[in-house]
């Protein structure tokens, strides 16, 4: 049997010259050889291969039932090794078909989607991109349970082999019907900050797609010793806008989409007195062409 430590790898490009061209002279001539070294090579596959691997037949070399069989596998992996060692093709967003997914919340299906596919449409039209679902308290997981290539999640403390970067900031607004009693009873207006006693008594619907009772802000309401009373949870960032339409609840929502999103629905946006900054991306392998036009849409 034929040890691979002890053969030499280059005779198989011999035996696929000699498979293509059933002659030395032209097999020669294909690998920039002298009909002499192919011969050599040739006795050399005879003895570690246990074949005779070629007769003549006329001018003309026939090969054995043994070469033929081995015909297609040898030209798939000289095929696979010489496309391996070129290495990495320069990425070419115009005729790229690549297919990029990014996770993120919902409302980026609005805020992000339509503009880079616009943006795509005019420097990428090949290439494919996806929003799929983030769960928020285990969007690692997501990147490997989706193949993520990139996500968008609030700014939070990252594992290790995450990278990341800024892309946007946003504040986040108060949203609730306009004639919202506790808030009307109060006097505040859309310019105005509502209390943070207020913010947290009043009954709030939260974002949770695994249906958890509390979420990042809450952390954050924890450290002055505050609690909001969550009385409901959406698993869609948009259902939660859809209930300020009931007389208790209020949300939530990033400044970004918050304003017009209440003013398509009567409702008010009143800017919260510890609106933090929005918007950290994760991403792995994804090409800085991705990122980069991410940031200028969401920007």
């Amino acid at each position: 049997m034929t040890n691979l430590k002890s053969f030499d790898l280059n005779l198989l490009r011999v035996l696929n010259a000699l498979l293509e061209d059933h002659s030395t002279v032209r097999a020669g001539e294909r690998l920039g050889l002298s009909q002499l070294a192919v011969l050599a090579a040739l006795g050399r596959l005879r003895t570690s291969l246990g074949d005779e691997l070629f007769f003549r037949r006329g001018k003309a070399l026939e090969p054995t039932q043994y070469a033929l069989t081995m015909k297609e596998d040898l030209q798939e992996i000289l095929d696979r090794t010489e496309a391996l060692i070129q290495g990495p093709v320069e990425f070419d967003p115009a005729t790229s078909g690549a297919r990029f997914r990014i996770s993120g919340s919902d409302f980026f299906a609005e805020l992000l989607m339509p503009r880079l596919a616009e943006r795509f449409q005019a420097i990428a039209p090949a290439m494919r991109v996806h929003l799929v679902d983030l769960f928020p308290d285990s969007f690692v997981e997501t990147l490997d349970r989706y193949e993520v290539d990139l996500a968008l999640v609030p700014n939070t403390t990252f594992t290790d082999w995450v990278e990341s970067q800024p892309v946007f900031r946003s504040g986040f607004s108060v949203i609730a019907r306009q004639d919202h009693p506790r808030l009307k009873r109060e006097g505040l207006s859309s310019d105005d900050i509502v209390p943070i006693d207020l913010f947290c008594d009043i009954g709030y619907v939260l974002f949770s797609p695994e249906g958890n009772s509390t979420a990042m802000g809450d952390a954050a309401l924890a450290k002055v010793g505050c609690e909001r009373r969550v009385i409901m949870t959406m698993p869609i960032f948009f259902g939660c806008l859809s209930c300020r339409g009931c007389i208790r609840p209020h949300c939530s929502a990033p400044d970004c989409i918050g304003p017009s999103r209440c003013r398509a629905g009567r409702a008010e946006c009143l800017p919260r007195a510890d609106a933090s900054p929005y918007g950290a991306i994760v991403h792995d392998l994804a090409p800085a062409l991705l990122r980069d036009h991410l940031t200028l849409v969401v920007a």
